[in-house]
């Protein structure tokens, strides 16, 4: 964003000649980065595995703080390897900025760190794909295939299906990564759709006590819709919706923004007309005496 990458536009960003509409777009996207990190099945699984709510709670918070001082090496290591003359070192500088973490790693520590720290990034990627192929494998199994195809599947059976979704999952984790070329472009889309369709159904359920399965899948409906009519250039979509405010092809209405919101209200309006066919259901819980847990 250049000149636009501040901590706070101006209060009248949009009368700014200098800003114009990308004022809206910045909000879109800083809404976009607050929200759109919370829904994570990673974290809430961290969270449903705590002992009791208070432990939930001071981890959430400590955890984020941890994640702001372990963000600060990071930070240096980019600012380094942006700045460096790496032709006075007789290399070439790095073709991208996922390759600065690398050359500093290889061209600037002593052999010894160089390889402790490749390998601590190689261990830290493997931890998390397979932390993320066994939360979807699961996911999968309890979220699909045991209330949509099976509900009175055994565990079993679940377990299997587990083990079946892994290479799947696997398979389908390998041709993405053939076919993106930034990380970070991923992870950012992925927030992208966690904050359009997936923010406004945590919360809904979370805090509107009379929200329902109807709901639930009308407001499902609507965030996609909205969010997938303005285009996604890493998919290859264009634009569907006439929205406002497009410049150099991109669209700088914040039309996340406003997927979001329709979510929220098609959820809380269609709940709200479909009580008596599909009353809401309070979540239910598992209690194992041997283990003391909640599940």
């Amino acid at each position: 964003m250049g000149s636009k990458a501040s901590l706070f536009p101006p209060l009248t960003g949009w009368k700014d000649p200098a800003w114009g509409n990308h004022y809206w777009r910045w909000w879109d996207m800083a809404l976009l980065l607050i929200f759109g990190g919370i829904p994570w099945q990673g974290y809430f699984q961290r969270v449903l595995s705590a002992r009791n709510e208070n432990a939930a709670t001071w981890l959430s918070i400590l955890g984020g703080a941890v994640c702001l001082l372990v963000a600060i090496p990071s930070v240096l290591i980019g600012i380094v390897g942006y700045s460096a003359n790496w032709t006075g070192l007789g290399v070439q500088a790095p073709e991208n900025p996922s390759m600065i973490l690398p050359y500093v790693l290889r061209y600037m520590t002593p052999s010894v760190v160089a390889g402790l720290g490749l390998g601590a990034v190689g261990a830290a990627v493997m931890s998390s794909v397979a932390s993320s192929m066994l939360s979807s494998a699961s996911m999968a199994a309890w979220n699909v295939y045991r209330p949509l195809l099976r509900p009175q599947g055994s565990e079993q059976e679940l377990q299997r299906v587990v083990k079946w979704s892994v290479p799947l999952i696997g398979i389908a984790a390998t041709l993405t990564a053939l076919n993106v070329q930034s990380v970070y472009a991923l992870w950012y889309l992925c927030a992208d759709f966690v904050y359009c369709i997936l923010f406004p159904q945590l919360a809904t359920a979370l805090y509107f006590k009379r929200a329902n399965r109807y709901g639930a899948i009308a407001g499902l409906i609507v965030s996609f819709l909205l969010r997938i009519g303005g285009g996604e250039p890493m998919l290859g979509i264009s634009p569907v919706i006439p929205y406002p405010m497009i410049e150099d092809g991109m669209v700088l209405f914040p039309f996340r923004l406003l997927a979001t919101v329709s979510g929220f209200l098609a959820i809380i309006i269609t709940s709200l007309l479909t009580q008596r066919a599909c009353p809401p259901r309070p979540l239910e819980y598992k209690y194992e005496s041997n283990r003391g847990n909640e599940l």
